[in-house]
């Protein structure tokens, strides 16, 4: 479902409707859907995975998501060992952000790096699995035009790639 605008009232009668099964929200989307009127009426019970991104979810917030929607899983994007910022944390910083993440709920991390370098997902998986949850290697899609280099990224390197995530122990892969 795509709407021409967001509006949380007219999202969540869509939700029910249609029979959306997953729906990817940015952390003051799922506030104002979750204070919205309408939500008192909506029984999303087709909804069966609530994913974001573009900013850390607070733990509040996720918390009463787990309370009022105890059926819907909820799939953070992250960025390996960049975590949700835009710079390389420690191990020990990685397995505690993921530790506490997987405790306020979070079921599905998906996992990927800009450049698709495998070595930025090792400590988040280990860390990810430790928690008894689901990794989902994800594999960020380029294109090369031959005046930048040629083709670097072919079918074979997508291949290679996923293959390495596979062996690296995801649970499921995503392209994104």
């Amino acid at each position: 479902v795509v709407l021409p605008r967001f509006v949380a009232g007219e999202l969540l009668r869509e939700i029910d409707r249609t029979g959306v099964t997953h729906a990817t929200f940015v952390p003051t989307m799922l506030r104002s859907m979750l204070d919205d009127p309408a939500m008192a009426d909506a029984s999303l019970s087709t909804l069966g995975t609530i994913s974001y991104g573009s900013a850390a979810m607070p733990e509040p917030l996720l918390r009463e998501v787990m309370q009022r929607l105890p059926h819907v899983r909820l799939l953070m994007l992250l960025r390996g060992q960049n975590l949700v910022g835009y710079r390389n944390y420690a191990d020990d910083v990685v397995r505690a952000f993921v530790a506490h993440a997987a405790e306020c709920g979070i079921d599905v991390f998906r996992v990927f790096d800009a450049l698709n370098d495998e070595r930025n997902f090792v400590t988040a998986f280990e860390a990810i699995k430790a928690a008894g949850r689901h990794v989902q290697g994800a594999l960020s899609y380029s294109i090369t035009e031959r005046s930048l280099g040629g083709p670097v990224y072919t079918v074979e390197y997508y291949l290679a790639k996923a293959r390495a995530i596979e062996r690296m122990g995801a649970d499921s892969l995503c392209i994104k």
